[in-house]
């Protein structure tokens, strides 16, 4: 005789089983693509041409995924910044291979604007290299409520002068952007302040992990600047190659922060040992294990 667990049970799996998978959509927003929204998107020989168009077709919860095959002019004209994404647990993948470079290309075009904010959970941004124009970010996150989850991974942000922008990923104050996940990210000096900012909370959020940390070249001001109440998990094996010997360049957390293990970081300028520590900590309520100023294991600052 079944009983009235197993009968649960076996519903949970019928359910699964019946639920719709994830569908797979394409963007060709270059020259390569069309100068039209009119595809159905469903196969790289017939992509659409916007971010905007692309994101319609999908559907909460449903895994669907974007595959970014080229952006450019084509959408460039067309497309609203920022680029919202409204759909929980979407997949952004740009296509392709190299760890040297990176295509797509997103850059918003509206002066002060992000190219992406981030308005739902679980969303994956990944194999792109993004740009926010001068006053904005390349993704933002974050509500006062919280957007859950958001991982970021194998993204360029300001490296080369196709992505300008003032952050890289950003939260803003007050608001949360809880189990942030940004790790194998490149940032460079064509931001002109932070490469990560945040300026709320990103609660039990990771900021690289051990073998998985982002990349900090020449970040205009302080590459990792957490100037609010983060309550972090882990910042951990992330490099920087500074602009300048400046205390707390490397990493700067407030006096509300607290709780992250911070370790294994490296930071350095130029060839000669820095005379500035890059790592501060106005709270000394983070925990600091291992990380590096130009070849010494070092503290942070806590002034």
């Amino acid at each position: 005789m079944i009983g009235a667990t197993d009968r649960l049970i076996s519903s949970q799996i019928d359910s699964w089983i019946t639920k719709p998978r994830g569908k797979i959509f394409f963007v060709d927003g270059g020259s390569t693509g069309p100068i039209h929204d009119n595809n159905d998107g469903l196969s790289p020989y017939t992509p659409l041409r916007t971010f905007a168009a692309a994101l319609a077709k999908t559907v909460d919860k449903r895994d669907d995924v974007v595959f970014v095959i080229n952006y450019g002019a084509n959408a460039q004209a067309v497309e609203s910044f920022p680029i919202t994404v409204n759909t929980e647990m979407v997949h952004i993948i740009g296509i392709q291979c190299m760890d040297n470079s990176k295509w797509p290309t997103i850059s918003s075009h509206d002066a002060g604007t992000h190219a992406f904010d981030i308005t739902k959970g679980r969303v994956e941004l990944a194999n792109l290299e993004i740009g926010g124009n001068a006053a904005g970010a390349g993704v933002h996150v974050g509500s006062v409520a919280g957007i859950w989850s958001t991982c970021i991974h194998d993204v360029w942000f300001g490296v080369t002068g196709d992505t300008v922008g003032q952050y890289g990923v950003y939260v803003a104050a007050t608001e949360d952007a809880p189990f942030l996940e940004v790790y194998d990210c490149r940032f460079g000096g064509f931001l002109t302040k932070h490469g990560i900012f945040i300026n709320g909370n990103a609660t039990r959020g990771i900021l690289g992990k051990q073998g998985h940390g982002n990349k900090f070249l020449k970040v205009t001001e302080i590459a990792m600047n957490i100037s609010g109440p983060a309550g972090l998990d882990m910042i951990v094996d992330n490099l920087f190659s500074l602009p300048s010997d400046t205390l707390g360049y490397a990493i700067t957390m407030s006096a509300l922060s607290s709780g992250a293990l911070v370790s294994g970081n490296k930071a350095g300028f130029k060839i000669a040992a820095m005379t500035n520590n890059p790592f501060r900590d106005l709270s000394n309520a983070n925990h600091w294990i291992d990380n590096w100023r130009q070849g010494l294991t070092i503290a942070p600052d806590t002034v």
